[in-house]
């Protein structure tokens, strides 16, 4: 990338185009440099201000509806539609290639979730624990006849 916008964000040894572009956009988003509402560069611009071709450009940006962080009209462009991503946890996908770090990750998830069910018991109403046990049975219920873990829907 040469463009005059890579300066904005750091960017990652190893990672792709994509994931590069991405990056610097989320970076402009989260920090003003476009504010809710605002329209983006078109993908033409944005594919000579980074020097790549739309298609990165179209990666990244379907990257970032995916996060809720832009909207699309048709006809009129990228929005931006938050200046957070919407998932609150996701691990990059380049990190997943190194079974050291997997292991961290998943360690890191158990505490967290661990210590967040506590916390949720701790502060469960007694209808809400009642779904619970209601929903404990149906699962023990689903696994002994082979069926589903989780319910569509």
């Amino acid at each position: 990338m040469t463009g005059n916008l890579q300066a904005t964000a750091p960017l990652v040894d190893g990672a792709t185009l994509s994931d590069q572009v991405t990056e610097v956009l989320r970076h402009n988003v989260v920090n003003g440099v476009w504010s809710v509402g605002d329209v983006l560069p078109s993908e033409t611009a944005l594919a000579s201000d980074f020097d790549v071709s739309r298609t990165v450009i179209r990666e990244a940006v379907s990257r970032l509806k995916a996060e809720g962080m832009l909207s699309s009209r048709q006809g009129r462009g990228a929005f931006v539609a938050s200046d957070r991503p919407r998932q609150g946890f996701a691990i990059p996908e380049r990190d997943m290639e190194s079974q050291r770090k997997l292991e961290q990750i998943l360690e890191l998830r158990m505490g967290l979730e661990i210590e967040a069910a506590a916390i949720a018991a701790a502060r469960a109403t007694p209808e809400a624990r009642e779904e619970i046990q209601r929903a404990a049975a149906a699962y023990d219920q689903s696994n002994k006849i082979g069926g589903p873990a989780v319910a569509a829907g």
